[in-house]
């Protein structure tokens, strides 16, 4: 079912739940919004497909019986990454909440609390100002909206050549290639730098003998002498504890990613799941450990941090050193195909934004009313680059399959 603005008196939000109880008691505290209910996912994604433009915010529950509610998160993501996602749950472990908050969900709400605040959370995001996106993929509203569809193309294409999704082609060939490029540029990578904030002085030294053998290691006790030395230093991962003294561990994520947004901070914390840590999440930090620390968690943890900082470089860098440089027509257009067919799987359109990463020269045509062409239909597609590459004296080639 369509839903156009038009037809909206209230906020529109979806709630994804089996237990009908969580059901009853989020549409009496949210009274004052129009709320779509699914009791299992692939109507709840088919709705989200046509309806995610004008959807305020979706409420998910750990309840879902046919699909883990983690990988659910997954699928609306690829959908769109505006949308903000609520997780709600009577019963859930430690890691499940430290996983959700990777994945960007706004809030998990533990419905057992005394704190129990859905309806806080809520109106709290209803506040903000809100501008329906277009329903059209290819219309882009700003610079930090074409940046995410641009890095979103370039990490699916990353995905497509290193068998992470299904390959609808054979492309083995620019797999390889792919692959050994990416290596040589990962192997470019030195050793990650670390700066650890801890309070208490047997683990800030715990640490520092532990980590200064493999790393590039500086510490300091508390948040005050953090904020100095980033004054004058730059640090690939943080290793911060959630409670110091001076203060909050919210604040100081906050204040470490104005600095540098590609620092990737790991908190530290003797504590359960509680309001901070949730906070601390939200506000940017990649990991979250418990006190005692183990040392194989702990190396897994900065391994994993690491890892995710080069892989976004090398992600970012390809459409310049490899896409555009590195490929023939005849392989560009292979890898076309290929994104053209996930998408068709997905029921979503190729973007000229997936053109413009292999033939950026494209971008200096302007188009009626600044609307990007996008194709359903092969054939379209054939036309539209034969013709336009045909201009620019680029060999012209069949997008058929």
């Amino acid at each position: 079912m369509y839903i156009g603005v038009n037809d909206l008196s209230k906020p529109l939000l979806m709630l994804l739940s089996n237990n009908k109880n969580q059901v009853s008691s989020v549409v009496s505290d949210l009274n004052h919004c129009e709320i779509e209910i699914f009791s299992e996912s692939e109507s709840a994604l088919d709705f989200f497909q046509e309806n995610h433009p004008y959807l305020r915010m979706l409420i998910i529950s750990t309840d879902i019986e046919d699909i883990h509610f983690l990988d659910i998160i997954d699928e609306f993501s690829l959908l769109s990454d505006v949308v903000e996602i609520i997780v709600i749950s009577n019963d859930f472990e430690s890691n499940e909440v430290i996983n959700a908050m990777k994945k960007g969900v706004y809030d998990f709400i533990d419905l057992n609390s005394e704190f129990n605040n859905v309806k806080v959370v809520v109106n709290s995001l209803l506040e903000k100002s809100f501008i329906p996106t277009s329903s059209s993929p290819s219309v882009i509203n700003d610079v930090k909206e074409s940046d995410s569809l641009i890095f979103n193309s370039l990490l699916l294409l990353d995905q497509l050549l290193s068998n992470q999704i299904k390959d609808y082609l054979d492309l083995t060939e620019i797999s390889v290639l792919y692959q050994h490029w990416k290596k040589v540029e990962l192997d470019k990578f030195g050793v990650p730098s670390l700066l650890i904030v801890e309070d208490e002085p047997e683990y800030n030294d715990m640490f520092y003998d532990l980590l200064s053998k493999d790393f590039n290691v500086y510490s300091v006790f508390d948040g005050e002498s953090c904020k100095d030395i980033l004054k004058t230093e730059t640090f690939d991962i943080i290793l911060l504890d959630l409670f110091l003294p001076d203060i909050s561990g919210s604040e100081l994520v906050s204040h470490f990613l104005k600095h540098n947004q590609n620092s990737k901070i790991i908190v530290i914390t003797a504590f359960d799941i509680t309001r901070e840590v949730i906070d601390v999440m939200r506000a940017g930090a990649s990991d979250l450990l418990h006190k005692p620390v183990l040392k194989d968690d702990l190396f897994k943890s900065i391994d994993s941090a690491w890892l995710e900082t080069t892989h976004k470089h090398v992600v970012l860098t390809s459409e310049f050193d490899f896409f555009r440089k590195q490929l023939n027509d005849d392989q560009k257009v292979l890898l076309l195909k290929a994104l053209f067919l996930y998408y068709q799987s997905k029921n979503k359109e190729l973007r000229m934004f997936d053109i413009y990463l292999f033939y950026p020269e494209l971008r200096k045509i302007n188009y009626q009313d600044n609307k990007n062409p996008t194709f359903n239909k092969q054939e379209i597609i054939a036309n539209y680059i034969a013709g336009m590459t045909d201009r620019f004296a680029i060999k012209q080639f069949n997008l058929y399959c």
